[in-house]
């Protein structure tokens, strides 16, 4: 079922062809085992603590396996709202938990990611990233959750040029797909990336920069803050410059 979420903002292809495949079959055995989505929200949010805690080894290989089970709380993400269509259960009360867990998971994921990287290579460098990290994924997703709130206090809707109209300028959509690149894959956060760097780190040794140790992993990070810090001030401008039906 078609919820209004998925109406306004379409699934990427990852999502809709990956995780929007398998996660009806974890419905329908939530279903029977009577799980309700509010339930599903709970057990995805423990899982992604879960996840952050394996997140803090310094072991490259580790790293491949939390990433593994970081796409299990992209499905549960799918199921809950499942559960909450199917069930006719969809309330206030779940939006507000399911929006909560969101806010939480991507900065709790890197400050924990930032622990790990600190527990090999040490150094005030890996902190001062894993702020900036932590920072820029917030500001992303409170971009979104302020957007929303002033659609909904002045019934502001997408407009016919708006950003998800495919009227996007040229320029403009090669940026955001050599930034999906780098620093979030659609539908599936940053977890190819650091699949990617890990296994980069599992086969190679780090290297060092002006006394300071580095490994791939902290060089995607250190591009993941910047990118994520810059995207944040330039979704800003563009808001406040072209209007908010150009961001909706």
């Amino acid at each position: 079922m078609e919820g209004r979420n998925e109406r306004l903002h379409p699934s990427s292809w990852m999502g809709l062809h990956v995780s929007r495949r398998i996660s009806p079959y974890v419905t329908r055995v939530f279903l029977k085992m009577g799980v309700s989505a509010n339930q599903c929200t709970v057990l995805r949010m423990l899982l992604t603590v879960g996840v952050g805690l394996v997140f803090t080894s310094p072991e490259p290989m580790v790293w491949v396996g939390a990433a593994c089970l970081g796409y299990g709380v992209i499905v549960l993400d799918c199921v809950d709202g499942e559960l909450a269509r199917i069930n006719d259960t969809a309330s206030p009360e779940g939006t507000y938990l399911e929006g909560m867990t969101h806010q939480l998971a991507q900065p709790y994921l890197l400050a924990c990611m930032s622990i790990g990287l600190f527990g090999g290579l040490g150094g005030m460098h890996v902190v001062v990233v894993g702020l900036g990290a932590a920072l820029g994924s917030s500001l992303a997703v409170a971009h979104t959750q302020v957007l929303r709130s002033v659609a909904w206090e002045w019934d502001v809707r997408p407009g016919e040029h708006s950003s998800h109209s495919g009227r996007s300028t040229s320029w403009m959509k090669v940026l955001r797909r050599g930034a999906n690149i780098v620093l979030v894959t659609p539908g599936l956060p940053y977890l190819p990336q650091v699949v990617v760097t890990s296994l980069i780190d599992a086969f190679t040794r780090g290297f060092e920069v002006g006394g300071l140790a580095f490994n791939a992993r902290l060089a995607w990070l250190i591009v993941f803050a910047l990118g994520t810090l810059a995207a944040a001030v330039m979704r800003t401008t563009m808001t406040v410059r072209q209007g908010i039906k150009n961001e909706l």
